[in-house]
């Protein structure tokens, strides 16, 4: 009986105060902050079909190029994937429409962008759902922390905890949790960090590694490896050099996008919305005119 009592002499205040801390941080504007200020609008509808690409209906299978498309591949994360968006505002969505006004002739472009992916799952990506798929051109949509995301993916914590705790569908209201997993989350990147900085060479090898592999696989499907840097970060530029020495054709667009994203209007909060997908597209369609011959020469009925 005692041990009931002491029970709940302790369990009371305890809610006592966790219901206390969840009206504060529900009603300041310190906790609206805090919570919203890198979290982007949700829900928003997305259409996976079976092959694992994001389409416009799941019954989309894409299999020969019967009808002579001008075909790309488009890899990357979820600046690929369109996260937040509807599946019609994704920027392959917008490329598609681009690239036919530049070439000519009918495209059609294939998103197989994966949230949260780096260069390892852009691998798997095209290994085994993208290479038996007659294409012409295979784009690879750099974001700056893709580098060290990738050791922190392998290296480090695997991370479906990480990005997708089991609790969180319970426990996704309450702010005092997200209070906790905020600062679960900043201690582990604030370790990945330290570590990525101390073994940095390594990594950028193990990475840069990885697109060469990705470059000699898209090269034996007969096809042409295109990388789109949109930022001016320190790996960007690696990244930059290492495909000039490895002849990998680059769409560096970061002049451009800095000064649209300087205006504002092209973020939901992290990620692209409509007009941000629309004028991403717009800049690498224009800018793979610098090669617009040899690949419209390469696009053909296989």
């Amino acid at each position: 009986m005692k041990a009931v009592v002491y029970f709940f002499i302790i369990l009371v205040p305890c809610l006592v105060v966790l219901i206390a801390a969840e009206v504060i941080f529900t009603k300041t504007q310190f906790g609206r902050e805090r919570f919203n200020k890198n979290i982007d609008p949700e829900p928003y509808v997305a259409t996976t079909n079976k092959q694992g690409f994001r389409a416009r209906t799941a019954d989309v299978i894409y299999g020969k190029n019967s009808g002579g498309y001008f075909r790309i591949i488009c890899l990357g994360d979820s600046f690929t994937y369109g996260h937040g968006v509807a599946d019609d505002k994704t920027y392959p969505v917008f490329l598609e429409k681009y690239l036919e006004g530049i070439y000519q002739r009918k495209a059609q472009v294939i998103n197989a962008g994966v949230c949260g992916a780096t260069i390892t799952e852009e691998l798997d990506m095209y290994t085994n759902n993208c290479a038996q798929l007659q294409h012409d051109l295979a784009i690879l949509l750099f974001h700056w922390r893709d580098i060290s995301g990738d050791f922190t993916r392998l290296l480090l914590f695997k991370t479906k905890e990480r990005h997708d705790w089991g609790t969180d569908k319970f426990l996704h209201w309450s702010k005092v949790y997200s209070l906790i997993k905020l600062k679960i989350l900043q201690q582990q990147e604030s370790y990945a960090e330290s570590y990525y900085k101390k073994h940095k060479e390594y990594i950028i090898n193990k990475y840069l590694e990885n697109v060469r592999s990705l470059n000699r696989m898209v090269k034996s499907k007969d096809a042409v490896l295109v990388v789109v840097i949109f930022s001016d970060e320190a790996d960007d530029k690696i990244l930059k050099n290492f495909c000039m020495g490895e002849n990998i054709s680059v769409i560096d667009i970061h002049k451009e996008y800095a000064e649209r994203a300087a205006k504002g209007g092209i973020l939901l909060a992290y990620h692209h919305n409509e007009a941000g997908n629309d004028f991403l597209a717009k800049l690498i369609a224009q800018k793979s005119q610098s090669f617009s011959n040899s690949l419209a020469g390469h696009g053909r009925d296989r």
